[in-house]
C-alpha cells in the first residue's frame, strides 16, 4: 500500500484552500407500495421521538443599485441613432402582411471597385435532331453467301404414353412362391379407427432360422434396495411463520373497482396518474 506524501512543495505552499458548497441531498424516488402492517421485533422496541422543527427565516432580498462609476466603454463609446424598423411576425413578414424581401447593399468594396465587367457572348444553342433509325442498306459476306430457304412450319412432337401390357414371363418368385388366402376383414366406417391385424406366425424358412442357436438366457438378479435414511428431525421453524397473521383478501382486484382513465391527459403534463389520496386520476 502507498503511503502519502508528506514532504513540502511548491504547490503546497502556493495553494489557496477555498470553501466548497454544500450539495443538496438527492431525492429519493418514492416507490407506490403499499404499507407494512404486520408486526416486527423493531416497531415493538421502537420509542417514537418528537424532533423539533426549526423555522428558517426568510432573508431579505438585496435591492438592485445602479451603476454609476465610470468605465472605458462609456467614455470612447459615442451613441449613435437607430433607425426605427418595422416589427415582424415569427414567419418573417410584417405587420401590415407584406412578404419579407431582402434590402439591396448600398455600400462599396474594393472588388467591387477594381472589377472590370466584361462582355460575354450570347450563348447559341442548335436545336436537337431527332435522328430516325434506318434500315441496314449495305453489303455483307454473310448476305452473300445465305441462301433462304422455305421451311415449314411443324408442331413440336408430342411424348405418346406406352400401353401397359400384362407380364407373362416366368420368374422365381413367381415359381417358388405358394398363393395363401387372405384373410376376410370386416367392413368397417371411415370414422372407426384402422383395426390392427395382431398378425401370425411366419411358417415359411429363412437363412436366420437355419442357421440360429438359441442360447439359455441367465435369469436378471434383483437389485439391492437402499436402506431407509433416518427420518429428519430438525426443526425448520422461523420467527416470519411464529408471528404471521394471516389475512382475508378481497375477491375482487382493485383495479377493477377504479374508475375509467381519461383519454387526454392535463395541458401541463403528457400522461394521468391514480391519486392514493384522493381516488381520482390526475
Amino acid at each position: 500500500k502507498g503511503k502519502p506524501f508528506e514532504g513540502t512543495s511548491t504547490y503546497k505552499l502556493d495553494y489557496d484552500e477555498k470553501p466548497l458548497p454544500e450539495r443538496a441531498p438527492a431525492p429519493v424516488p418514492s416507490l407506490g407500495s403499499l404499507p407494512f402492517e404486520g408486526g416486527t421485533s423493531y416497531s415493538e422496541h421502537f420509542t417514537e421521538k418528537r424532533a423539533e422543527v426549526e423555522q428558517r427565516r426568510p432573508q431579505p432580498e438585496k435591492q438592485r443599485q445602479p451603476f454609476f462609476g465610470e468605465t472605458s466603454y462609456q467614455h470612447f463609446h459615442s451613441e449613435k441613432p437607430l433607425h426605427p424598423k418595422p416589427q415582424r411576425t415569427p414567419r418573417g413578414n410584417d405587420e401590415t402582411g407584406g412578404a419579407r424581401q431582402p434590402q439591396k447593399f448600398e455600400g462599396e468594396s474594393s472588388y467591387a471597385r477594381e472589377f472590370q465587367a466584361k462582355p460575354m457572348p450570347e450563348p447559341h444553342r442548335q436545336p436537337a435532331v431527332n435522328h430516325s433509325p434506318l434500315p441496314f442498306d449495305g453489303e455483307s459476306s454473310y448476305k452473300k453467301d445465305f441462301t433462304k430457304k422455305s421451311v415449314p412450319l411443324e408442331p413440336p412432337p408430342r411424348a405418346q404414353p406406352k400401353p401397359q401390357m400384362p407380364f407373362h414371363g416366368e420368374t422365381t418368385y413367381n415359381h417358388h412362391h405358394g398363393q395363401k388366402p387372405l384373410p376376410q376383414s370386416p367392413c368397417r366406417t371411415k370414422s372407426a379407427p384402422p383395426a390392427r391385424d395382431q398378425g401370425r406366425p411366419f411358417e415359411g424358412a429363412s437363412t436366420y432360422k437355419s442357421h440360429f442357436v438359441q442360447k439359455a438366457a441367465e435369469p436378471p438378479t434383483p437389485r439391492r434396495r437402499s436402506p431407509a435414511t433416518a427420518p429428519d428431525t430438525r426443526d425448520f421453524a422461523t420467527t416470519y411463520a411464529q408471528h404471521f397473521i394471516p389475512k382475508e383478501t378481497p375477491g375482487l382486484c382493485p383495479i377493477t373497482m377504479m374508475p375509467h382513465c381519461p383519454h387526454y391527459a392535463p395541458e401541463d403534463r403528457e400522461h394521468s396518474f391514480w391519486h392514493e389520496d384522493v381516488h381520482q386520476w390526475r
